[in-house]
């Protein structure tokens, strides 16, 4: 099976940036996270910093937010699949599954 084209990380925290470091040499990746001081962040540490609504695009979203967070993050970004077209790949990365 195919690599896909591209991944996006959702969520820079600790555990998020750990990931796109996982990731970054194998993908086109792109990180996102809604504190404002993410695009610095990200740039500093060598990560491209997308938009929420470009990093949506993606082929395939990691979802790295703590669990208080993820129902509200999941029903906010649903607007956003709604104009895209083709499959996509959500993927938590929550190690609990009960809040």
């Amino acid at each position: 099976m195919p690599k896909p084209k591209s991944v996006a990380v959702i969520g820079f925290g600790r555990f998020g940036q750990l990931w796109a470091s996982i990731l970054k040499d194998d993908f086109t990746l792109c990180v996102y996270d809604e504190k404002h001081d993410t695009e610095i962040a990200a740039a500093s540490l060598g990560f491209s910093y997308k938009p929420l609504q470009e990093a949506l695009k993606s082929d395939v979203i990691f979802y790295c937010v703590p669990i208080s967070r993820f129902e509200d993050t999941l029903i906010s970004h649903l607007p956003h699949f709604s104009n895209q077209t083709g499959s996509k790949t959500l993927i938590d990365v929550l190690s609990v599954k009960t809040h």
